[in-house]
């Protein structure tokens, strides 16, 4: 790592703990705690647990990037005269792009198609795709549902690899 932290691997460990623990734990977990604080169900809720459920997956998309990052770049910058924050804008976050912008498509992926802690989480009068299509197969198998299914697996399936290559490319034209 290029700075040391104090509680580094504690502080990754407990950032990465959401992957190891099943989501219905997770969901259960997050809603007697909140329940516990007298805090009802809301969107807010429902926003909270999907953030927790999908922040590990942001975290070692960037981390894997930021540590194949040379510090070189960052001194040379620092060296001509740049500020650290300056640095970090024109160096090293540029650099760090295609996994920002990963680091965005993963959670929106794992998010839009999740319903194990969307059932625990969202309040009465909340629907997402999900839940709808859920809610829609107590009554029998129809083709809106065949039709919501397909629109999720464009998404699920087709952004991240739109996304990949917009990365790849995006890599090619600074190797350029």
């Amino acid at each position: 790592m290029r700075y040391w932290i104090p509680a580094r691997n504690f502080i990754s460990t407990i950032l990465i703990a959401p992957i190891l623990v099943p989501e219905v734990v997770l969901a259960v977990a997050l809603l007697l705690f909140l329940n516990a604080l007298s805090i009802n169900k809301s969107f807010l809720l429902l926003l909270m647990g999907h953030v927790i459920f999908t922040l590990p997956f942001v975290i070692l998309v960037v981390q894997a990037r930021l540590v194949s990052i040379r510090r070189d770049y960052e001194e040379a910058a620092l060296s001509l005269g740049a500020s650290p924050i300056e640095t970090f804008f024109r160096v090293t976050l540029p650099l760090l792009a295609p996994a920002v912008f990963a680091g965005m498509l993963f959670p929106f992926t794992i998010s839009f198609d999740d319903i194990t802690g969307t059932l625990f989480w969202k309040p009465g009068g909340v629907e997402t795709v999900p839940t709808h299509i859920f809610a829609m197969l107590h009554n029998s198998i129809s083709p809106e549902i065949n039709a919501l299914g397909t629109v999720m697996i464009f998404f699920t399936v087709g952004l991240p690899l739109l996304g990949l290559d917009l990365a790849r490319r995006l890599a090619m034209q600074r190797g350029k």
